[in-house]
């Protein structure tokens, strides 16, 4: 649980992060650890797919394809917001930045701005 979030804000301490975890335990050990860390994230304990805020970025891991992950982030963020996503390979289709970790792990990390305005 927390994966990417809790590093993210870990690293980034000026932002403020929702972290959405469906499952009860999981948003649980998220509300202490960020109560703890003194972190100012908060959690939704729901599924993605029911969250109805919106944000300047959209970020998972890889726990759906790609371009169904793209497809629900779009929906998440503002306009001209950002959706980033991990997978552990490649993503056809999508602009992707092929990693490899130090203990020969590969995968591929996406970002794409959505929800640009169009020029009339």
């Amino acid at each position: 649980a927390g994966i990417p979030g809790l590093p993210l804000q870990v690293a980034m301490p000026g932002c403020v992060w929702t972290l959405v975890e469906p499952r009860r335990r999981r948003a649980a050990f998220l509300r202490e650890a960020i109560d703890r860390l003194g972190l100012p994230s908060h959690v939704v304990a729901d599924r993605v797919e029911r969250v109805s805020d919106t944000f300047d970025l959209a970020v998972s891991r890889a726990w759906k394809a790609p371009t169904a992950w793209f497809e629900i982030g779009a929906r998440l963020v503002r306009e001209e917001g950002w959706v980033a996503g991990w997978a552990s390979g490649p993503a056809q289709g999508l602009d992707e930045h092929a990693y490899r970790l130090p203990d020969g792990t590969t995968g591929s990390l996406m970002l794409r701005q959505v929800n640009v305005p169009r020029e009339t």
